[in-house]
């Protein structure tokens, strides 16, 4: 889940997609609704956390951070992906993982508020860590965007279809030895 590219600097203006995963994938930012057949199309409806995230957490990061903007926010069951954009350079000693640190010191507060967690210890809602990926290229912006809003459909066809995207190891392809992940039904 760790992505960090030690050629990039992170205090310096780019666009940026992130990932923070909930401790051991609990499911505590919604739950997945609607189908692939019919007329509500596969979405997550945010649980009282997930919403406190929406609405509220995530627009406190601009706030404590004005050359950072949140542009696209996705919120899973058990993950959450943004879009995040440095707008300026943010001086000597910050950086966006000071950034992530910080709003993830948001949604723990969020988090143990909402479940009456006063004293420690107290777990953290999410992993350590984070997975980001820079933006580099013509055009993947746009993947980024419907990456995310494709991410309820992914999801309904992971729980409907286990295998779908199982890593395959020692499958055999034209004679070699390789590993794979998805589209093969078994």
């Amino acid at each position: 889940m760790k992505r960090r590219n030690p050629w990039h600097d992170y205090s310096r203006m780019g666009t940026y997609m992130l990932t923070l995963v909930v401790r051991e994938r609990m499911a505590l930012l919604g739950t997945l609704r609607g189908s692939l057949e019919g007329d509500v199309a596969p979405y997550v409806e945010h649980s009282a956390l997930g919403s406190i995230i929406a609405q509220k957490e995530q627009k406190k990061i601009h706030r404590f951070y004005p050359q950072l903007e949140v542009w696209k926010l996705c919120v899973m069951p058990d993950h959450l992906h943004m879009i995040v954009r440095i707008n300026e350079d943010m001086g000597k000693g910050k950086h966006l993982g000071i950034v992530v640190t910080g709003f993830k010191s948001g949604y723990n507060n969020a988090y143990w508020k909402l479940f009456n967690m006063d004293e420690p210890p107290r777990q953290g809602l999410f992993e350590t860590g984070y997975c980001d990926k820079i933006l580099m290229n013509e055009g993947q912006l746009d993947n980024w965007i419907r990456y995310l809003d494709d991410n309820p459909r992914r999801l309904m066809m992971k729980h409907q279809n286990p295998n779908l995207f199982t890593v395959l190891t020692n499958m055999e392809v034209a004679g070699e030895q390789c590993q794979a992940v998805g589209n093969r039904f078994c």
